[in-house]
């Protein structure tokens, strides 16, 4: 889960936080969810959309996570099974909160690089790819 930061002026206004959650653990499917968690002093329900539900590049994801490269740019990172490592970009996303977008304009699926000699990899930190030593 990442919370996606919205700015301080609407923070500040009242305006509901917004986090992505990365799920599609044991399938091959990746999903990207937004959630905006309910507000009882306004009698708000929490709203749950799925922004994305796309194929990954096995057939049963066993990793997921989130992270920010150098720059700063969100990341997903996922990992199927004997398959490489595939990241995500989604900076569309953090550019939909900054600018205070509805989504109409969103990507089908989010554009992604594999990366090139990770099919062993069994966890990522950061950074950083651990490998079980054979590949």
């Amino acid at each position: 889960c990442v919370r996606l930061w919205n700015g301080w002026g609407r923070a500040t206004s009242g305006e509901r936080p917004e986090y992505l959650l990365f799920t599609g653990k044991g399938i091959k499917n990746i999903h990207i969810w937004s959630f905006q968690p309910s507000r009882l002093e306004k009698d708000e329900d929490s709203i749950w959309t799925c922004l994305y539900n796309t194929p990954g590049n096995g057939t049963s994801i066993n990793q997921l996570y989130f992270r920010h490269n150098a720059v700063g740019t969100l990341q997903g990172i996922s990992k199927s099974d004997d398959q490489k490592i595939r990241v995500w970009d989604l900076t569309y996303e953090q550019g939909r909160i900054a600018r205070g977008g509805s989504g109409s304009d969103r990507p089908k699926r989010p554009d992604y690089v594999d990366v090139a000699s990770t099919e062993g990899t069994i966890g990522v930190c950061g950074p950083y790819a651990f490998a079980s030593g054979s590949l």
